[in-house]
């Protein structure tokens, strides 16, 4: 008897811990591959090249002249070029060449049209259409002049500051050409824009200096082509494309905590068995007689759903209920003795 009772109660707190042991393994393994996962997921898995098709750039370049007053600073040199400095009280006007073209690294058929508009501004402040620039066709190239009449300026500031009644040190006259241009390369494939370009003269009464900017400006339309290769990541001795990596990882992960959710289950179950077998020896101990014999072979045997049955069974037949456990076949019965059959209720180990 004493036995009997220590097997059924040994017995499966060993498979309990068996199943935790394997239920901590599957569970690392699960988060070893969770974290994996989440590495690999992180991988690109193409890398991006773009290929320069060609490399072409639309050009403007200007060039400027300042006609002078009589002087004595330039030994009364009529003009002067890019390279002197232009002071405000001898510069009478300034000329300035435009000249527009496209850079290429194929050859490239130019053709469109020029024109653009000329203002006087206070910068942030006001801004004044004052004239228009020479318009016409161009192919390949554009080529204009244009004049600037700084005595005419001289007044349109002045005339500007009488109505405001405000003042500023600088002021600006901005060229602004627009190029409608159409290119057609030797493929027969073309282009069309409009650029639209800005060369600035700024008139500084704070330094009695005329100022340039923008001298020469440059708008790139490099035309690239983006292709994509597939990354591999190395596992053990094979080379796995990363997007195939990610998708065996997270079904590795996903199997895994398939397999936890199972184990967890069944180490739940266990334990509800155990606690079930345990919970009806103490409750109903005064009416069960604990035995190493199994029921009777040669009787038949009538297997019930629940212990509850085996009760009133037992007290309808005045009989005691039997438990044993089955160390063969893994269970805890419980069992009672009619005329000519056997009752059980058996409780079952997981395997």
């Amino acid at each position: 008897m004493k036995l009997g009772k220590f097997v059924s109660k040994v017995k499966p707190k060993h498979g309990l811990k068996r199943k935790h042991i394997v239920f901590l393994v599957i569970m690392f393994l699960t988060v070893f591959s969770a974290v994996a996962s989440y590495t690999v997921s992180s991988l690109p898995t193409v890398k991006t090249f773009k290929k320069t098709i060609y490399k072409l750039s639309h050009n403007v370049d200007y060039n400027y002249t300042v006609m002078l007053a009589p002087n004595f600073i330039y030994d009364n040199a009529s003009f002067i070029g890019m390279d002197k400095t232009a002071y405000l009280r001898i510069a009478r006007e300034v000329i300035v060449d435009s000249k527009y073209y496209i850079s290429s690294s194929k050859p490239v058929k130019v053709e469109g049209i020029y024109g653009g508009e000329i203002f006087l501004e206070n910068s942030g402040v006001w801004s004044k259409k004052i004239g228009d620039l020479p318009s016409g066709k161009f192919e390949d190239k554009a080529l204009f002049t244009t004049s600037i009449n700084t005595t005419k300026i001289h007044r349109y500031i002045s005339t500007v500051e009488d109505e405001t009644g405000v003042k500023s040190t600088k002021y600006v006259v901005r060229i602004v050409p627009r190029f409608s241009v159409n290119y057609t390369f030797p493929d027969g494939k073309t282009s069309s824009e409009t650029i639209v370009s800005n060369f600035i003269v700024t008139f500084d009464y704070g330094g009695k200096v005329l100022e340039f900017g923008n001298t020469r400006e440059e708008y790139v339309r490099d035309k690239t082509e983006t292709y994509s290769v597939p990354l591999y990541a190395n596992l053990l001795a094979w080379q796995i494309p990363v997007d195939r990596l990610k998708v065996l990882t997270y079904m590795i992960t996903l199997a895994l905590v398939a397999s936890l959710a199972t184990m967890w289950v069944s180490i739940i179950r266990s334990k509800e068995k155990e606690n079930e077998y345990k919970t009806i020896l103490e409750k109903y101990d005064d009416i069960i007689v604990r035995t190493n014999r199994e029921p009777p072979l040669g009787m038949v045997e009538i297997r019930l759903e629940n212990f509850k049955d085996l009760l009133k069974i037992s007290a309808n037949l005045n009989k005691p209920i039997l438990y044993t456990y089955s160390n063969s076949k893994k269970k805890h019965i419980f069992w009672t003795i009619g005329s000519k059959e056997t009752y059980t209720y058996a409780v079952e180990e997981e395997k």
